[in-house]
């Protein structure tokens, strides 16, 4: 069925400011102008009649794509604070930089938010973290190793259990890639949490996406394996593409995943509305044979 990883939705409270940020923090560049759309033409929006917005692409030069909208009709919703680390579903954006201090300047001065007191050193791989968020509320990951370049490194989820997100994810053409089980003074500073002990699971495919599936035992993660509505702020879906929609729907779902909404047309299927087994949304679009 030839599934391909396509982009991070990310919806925003004002579509103009979020794209600035993202252009003038972290160096990503729009694709074409903002433009507005009648959601009821998308996978997902079935939840949302009449719905609609607008969506701006923008890109960084190592090809990463974040897909921002603002919802007009029913307007977005939601805090616009930093969520727990340990709230199942899509936690965080994460990036290396090459200089966390100067990349924190950038940050602030963009309109986002930094938190100094959660930088922390993971000693044995030789790297320091640091926490901000963009104005929305997203939580932004930043990074830095002397070996690493700038650039993008994952998105993050909370995951009730890893093997089974594991399964589900190696559907989506992801291979499992490094793993860390992890307890120390460092992870509670990064977290915000007291006495963490987790573990984090990196899935990786064909094109370098790597998605990090975090199971964190101590403190109980909290919240509802359920999906968030299309219109709420923040970190909301991963976006992917697949020629034959019908096999990438009985894969879904046969890997403890949910196909809550089938979008057709006179032509047939052109996308899937999804969610994997710890409520993460999947947008699943239609993609001719021939697309690269």
């Amino acid at each position: 069925m030839n599934i391909q990883f396509k982009s991070r939705g990310l919806c925003v409270h004002d579509l103009n400011r979020s794209v600035r940020f993202y252009e003038d923090a972290l160096d990503f560049t729009p694709q074409r102008s903002p433009h507005t759309l009648d959601l009821a033409c998308l996978p997902g929006s079935g939840e949302l009649h009449n719905a609609r917005g607008r969506l701006q692409s923008v890109r960084n030069a190592q090809g990463v794509d974040l897909t921002l909208f603002e919802l007009e009709n029913p307007q977005s919703s939601g805090s616009l604070e930093r969520r727990p680390n340990n709230q199942y579903g899509l936690t965080h954006l994460a990036f290396w930089v090459a200089d966390i201090s100067r990349s924190a300047e950038r940050i602030d001065a963009a309109g986002g938010k930094i938190y100094p007191h959660t930088r922390a050193f993971f000693s044995e791989a030789q790297v320091t973290m640091m926490y901000a968020i963009d104005p929305n509320g997203i939580r932004i990951e930043l990074m830095h190793c002397p070996e690493e370049n700038d650039r993008f490194s994952h998105s993050g989820m909370c995951t009730s259990a890893i093997e089974p997100a594991l399964d589900f994810y190696s559907q989506l053409n992801f291979a499992e890639a490094e793993r860390f089980d992890l307890q120390s003074e460092w992870l509670d500073t990064i977290n915000e949490l007291d006495d963490v002990r987790l573990s984090a699971q990196m899935v990786r495919n064909a094109q370098g996406d790597t998605l990090e599936l975090l199971k964190i035992d101590h403190p109980l993660c909290v919240g509802a394996l359920t999906r968030a509505p299309l219109n709420s702020y923040g970190f909301n879906f991963l976006m992917l593409s697949a020629t034959d929609l019908t096999a990438a729907a009985h894969a879904i779902e046969a890997n403890g995943g949910i196909v809550h909404f089938r979008a057709q047309d006179q032509r047939g299927l052109y996308g899937l509305s999804c969610s994997d087994p710890n409520g993460v949304r999947l947008e699943i679009l239609r993609r001719q044979p021939h697309s690269s």
